[in-house]
C-alpha cells in the first residue's frame, strides 16, 4: 500500500472520529486450514473498508454536569476512546476541557507528576485499566473523594479502586459485581440528585454524632460520558 493510499485512510479514520464515531477497520486474509493461528498470520491483510460505531451522550448528560459543577463537583473523563472522538462528546455535553492526557503520557509519568496533572486535566484518552486505577488513586492521594462509573469489563478495576464503584442496570456482570452502585434510573440527573441528598444526610449526622466525621468537600467524579458522585438517594438505587 503507498503512502498516499495510508494519508487517503488516516485523514478519512481522523474525520470520523472527529464527527464522534468509533472507528474498525475490516480486513482479510486467505489461509490455509491449520491447527492454531498466531499473530504471525496477522499480516499482509487486505483492506476492506471501516465500520463505523455512533454512541451519542444521553440527553441528560449536559444538565447532569451543569448540575454537579454548581454543587461543586468536579467531573472528569476516563475513556479508552482516542481524543478526536472524546473531545467531539464533551463538545457535546458542553464539558470544558482544561487539558487532555494521553495513556502513553501517563506511562512515562511518575506518581509524583501524574498527581501534578490529574489536578488540572478534564479529559484522560487512550486508557488502560491500569491507567485508570493510576488517575484514581493520584486523586485519592491529593484527598479527594472519587467516584467512578462505568459499565464495561476493562471498567472493574477502577470501580473497585475509587471510593465508590457506580454502574447502570444494563452493564456487564463483572462491572455490577464490582460497583458499590447501580443505578436503576435512566435520567443523570439521579447523581445530582444524589449529591443535594447525601450533604443533607451528612449534615444531619454532623449535628448530632460526636467524634471525626470525614469532610464532605468536594467530589472528584469521572467516566465517559457520564459523571456520578458517591452519595445517593437510596430508594433509586440497588446496591
Amino acid at each position: 500500500m503507498d503512502h498516499h493510499a495510508i494519508g487517503d485512510m488516516e485523514t478519512e479514520y481522523d474525520q470520523l472520529s472527529k464527527d464522534g464515531f468509533r472507528v474498525l477497520a475490516l480486513a482479510y486474509k486467505d489461509l490455509e486450514q491449520k491447527p492454531a493461528y498466531s499473530t504471525i498470520d496477522e499480516s499482509d491483510l487486505i483492506l476492506r473498508g471501516y465500520v463505523a460505531f455512533l454512541d451519542p451522550p444521553k440527553d441528560s448528560t449536559a444538565p447532569a454536569i451543569r448540575a454537579l459543577h454548581a454543587h461543586g463537583v468536579s467531573v472528569k473523563i476516563l475513556t479508552g476512546d482516542n481524543e478526536l472522538v472524546s473531545q467531539k462528546i464533551c463538545r457535546e455535553v458542553k464539558l470544558d476541557i482544561d487539558h487532555v492526557l494521553l495513556g502513553t503520557q501517563i506511562e512515562t509519568m511518575s506518581d509524583a507528576e501524574l498527581s501534578d496533572a490529574v489536578e488540572n486535566t478534564t479529559l484522560f484518552v487512550r486508557l488502560t485499566p491500569a491507567h485508570k486505577q493510576r488517575i484514581i488513586r493520584a486523586l485519592q492521594g491529593r484527598g479527594h473523594v472519587v467516584g467512578f462509573m462505568g459499565d464495561g469489563i476493562n471498567d472493574a478495576p477502577a470501580l473497585h479502586t475509587a471510593d465508590v464503584g457506580i454502574s447502570v442496570d444494563s452493564a456487564v456482570d463483572i462491572a455490577k459485581e464490582t460497583a458499590d452502585l447501580i443505578l436503576l434510573e435512566k435520567s443523570l440527573m439521579v447523581l445530582n440528585d444524589g449529591v443535594i441528598e447525601g450533604r443533607k444526610i451528612f449534615t444531619s449526622s454532623n449535628t448530632s454524632v460526636w467524634g471525626p466525621v470525614p469532610p464532605s468537600g468536594i467530589c472528584s467524579a469521572w467516566w465517559a460520558p457520564a459523571p456520578f458522585c458517591p452519595s445517593f438517594p437510596w430508594p433509586r438505587f440497588r446496591s
